[in-house]
Order: C-alpha cells, then structure tokens, then sequence
C-alpha cells in the first residue's frame, strides 16, 4: 500500500503572539479531522504552537490511540512575536517574510531562511514516518511551502498555475506520496474537505 505524509496548516488564529483559534479555525481543525478520519495513521507530529495544538484535538480524540509527538522542527519559519501587537508591527513582520520568500538564503532577524526551514521540515518526516500507515503533520503554511519549493522539480514548479503556493488556506491539506526516492506531490493545499460556509483568509 502507498504511504503519504498529510501535511495539514492549521486553522484560522486570532492574528497575535502566538494566538488561539477564532471560531472559524476550530470548525476548519473538525473539518480536517473528517477527512482524515478513515486513512490508515501510523503516527502524529505537531508543531508547538498554540494554533497548531488546537487544529490537531479533533483528530487526536477521533484516533486516541495513534502515537503523538510535538516536534520543534515543525515550527514555522518566522513568528509574529513583536512587544507590542498593532499594525505596524504586523507590517514590518510582513515585509520581513516577504523578503525571505524571495531570498531563500536570507536569514531573518528572527527565525529561519527559507531552505533550512525547509530542510529541518525534510528531516522531521524521514525520521517520523511510520513502519505502517501514514504521517500526519500539522503545522504552518510558510514551512509547507518552503518543503514543495524543495520537493517541486523545476519543471513542476514552472506546470503550477502563479497563485498555487502563494497561500496555502487555513485548514487545507497537502499529500506526499512516500516514494523510492523521497516523495512525490500528490496534492497541494486541497480545500474540498472545508464546508463552503467557512472561506479561509491566508492573510490573517
């Protein structure tokens, strides 16, 4: 049988430090849950934040018995973490995450670059892939990205519509398939799984 990684952003957060799911975002986490409720998990990895937490009860008390680890390395490649939460700040957060998404190498004040986000990503699922079943990981939709930019060979990235990782929605899933030589794309950001009542915003 074929092994996938899931890689699941978490829902929709209130926008500060480290903050708790709006009620959109809880409805996004049970979504997720019933779509993943029925494939074969072996094992569970969560990134530490808050939001990423809370995304992952619904599965985690639909499937009690899966094995569970939170694992630094699933954290997202910068945090919005400022003295003082305003519009300013959010911003100046902006600018810098831009700027690292246009630089791959950049390192930011705060964080990592994209590719050794993208790297510790990489590690974090060929360690914690089961002997069967498959992987879930919920974390953040920088670091997923980051990932595809490393698994996406240059022709498949030039395939991809403009927009097709620009922003992955809260709540969406992407599947890798486990293959000989590491992994293959099987789907980016799906949505489907999400009821038409709950529109994600990747800016928030």
């Amino acid at each position: 049988m074929l092994q996938h990684v899931w890689l699941v952003r978490h829902g929709e957060q209130v926008r500060r430090c480290d903050g708790e799911l709006t009620m959109r975002g809880t409805q996004q986490a049970g979504a997720v849950m019933r779509r993943l409720r029925t494939e074969p998990i072996g094992r569970i990895v969560i990134s530490p934040a808050r939001r990423t937490r809370e995304s992952a009860m619904p599965l985690l008390t639909e499937r009690p018995a899966v094995p569970v680890r939170v694992d630094g390395r699933a954290r997202e490649r910068m945090e919005y973490d400022p003295p003082v939460v305003d519009d300013a700040s959010w911003e100046a957060f902006r600018d810098a995450w831009d700027r690292t998404e246009r630089d791959r190498d950049l390192v930011p004040a705060v964080g990592d670059s994209s590719r050794a986000a993208a790297a510790r990503l990489r590690h974090l699922i060929d360690e914690s892939l089961p002997d069967a079943g498959d992987l879930v990981v919920i974390t953040h939709g920088g670091i997923i990205r980051d990932l595809l930019r490393d698994i996406l060979s240059d022709e498949e990235m030039r395939s991809l519509r403009p927009d097709a990782l620009a922003g992955l929605q809260h709540g969406s899933i992407t599947r890798l398939d486990v293959v000989a030589r590491g992994y293959h794309v099987g789907g980016i950001g799906t949505t489907e799984h999400l009821p038409r009542s709950l529109p994600a915003d990747p800016r928030q």
